[in-house]
């Protein structure tokens, strides 16, 4: 049998499909977490034979309704062009889903706060139509929820955007990741994996072209890279450089790849600090010529074997030629 030469078709296949699976698992993290509409079928499958709770739905006026400042979408950006679709359902069938708003007290300008329904608020404003709700009485915590369970699996919200609110919400709402992991539904790996982009240094963040462009899957590929202090300036460096022309999530993240790899010369009087799995510094490294290093070693401190074998072996990687 004579093999044909060419391209190995199924081994494209096989590349693309681990692709897309390393982007599911990215988006989704360790746990899929479950979206609004699992979560409400299983609230009803636990309610059994049990009485469905009927709400109310009211007529207001969209510009008696306030958008809250953390709302997960940027309500700036909604648009003819990404509401068209919703304008045309709501042209031909009506507001078929009511949002869900709280009643506001003591507001001069307002009657309601928007918790879900931002698209649905634009296109009502956009159409000069009523805007049908279910006012309902909520909590922060209750709130958070609500938006997040709407929201939590749209793909016009970008990880950076999601992974701020929740940043917002350990501070505000919650005791611990853990408590908050729970409370959402979803594993403590995934959230920290949002966590962790919140945290991602601003210059780097200024490096993107785009908000949508960062990935959380960027801030757990770079995390390791900047926990080593010579790297991470190296990589705050390169970030700093893509500030006056920013760039797409890929080619940021293979220009920081890339930067971290470059081996630091030998110039007298540079001086970098290695720290202990603690994140507290306990040796530095001095040049004291292109040809001489010395190292420094606080012995009072707490460093661990594992910690003094990981600062020499970084030592080796920075100025190794």
């Amino acid at each position: 049998m004579v093999r044909k030469k060419g391209l190995d078709l199924g081994l494209i296949q096989e590349r693309v499909i681990s692709e897309e699976a390393a982007t599911v698992e990215d988006k989704q993290g360790y746990k899929e977490p479950p979206n609004y509409v699992d979560r409400r079928i299983d609230i009803q499958n636990k309610m059994g034979s049990g009485k469905r709770e009927k709400r109310l739905t009211y007529r207001i006026d969209p510009s008696t309704c306030m958008i809250r400042e953390d709302h997960d979408r940027n309500y700036n950006n909604l648009n003819e062009k990404n509401c068209r679709e919703l304008i045309d359902g709501i042209k031909m069938h009506g507001q078929e889903t009511p949002a869900i708003v709280r009643q506001l007290d003591n507001n001069e300008k307002f009657q309601y706060e928007l918790v879900c329904g931002a698209r649905r608020h634009w296109v009502a404003n956009y159409l000069k139509t009523d805007f049908i709700v279910e006012v309902r009485d909520l909590s922060e915590e209750e709130v958070f929820i609500i938006s997040d369970e709407e929201n939590r699996n749209r793909q016009d919200i970008s990880d950076y955007e999601r992974a701020i609110k929740y940043k917002k919400a350990l501070g505000g709402l919650y005791q611990s990741q853990v408590q908050m992991s729970e409370r959402m539904g979803v594993s403590k790996d995934w959230l920290s994996r949002y966590l962790d982009l919140a945290s991602m240094d601003q210059d780097i963040i200024k490096a993107y072209s785009d908000l949508s462009e960062i990935k959380v899957r960027h801030a757990r590929e770079l995390k390791p890279l900047m926990k080593e202090p010579a790297q991470a300036e190296l990589i705050l460096a390169a970030a700093k450089g893509m500030h006056e022309n920013p760039q797409k999530g890929a080619i940021v993240m293979a220009a920081l790849k890339s930067a971290a790899k470059i081996k630091t010369k030998l110039t007298k009087g540079i001086v970098r600090q290695y720290v202990t799995s603690s994140n507290k510094a306990f040796m530095q490294a001095k040049a004291i010529s292109p040809n001489k290093l010395v190292l420094e070693i606080n012995l009072a401190s707490d460093a661990s074997l594992e910690d003094w074998l990981a600062a020499v072996t970084a030592v080796h990687a920075d100025y190794q030629n």
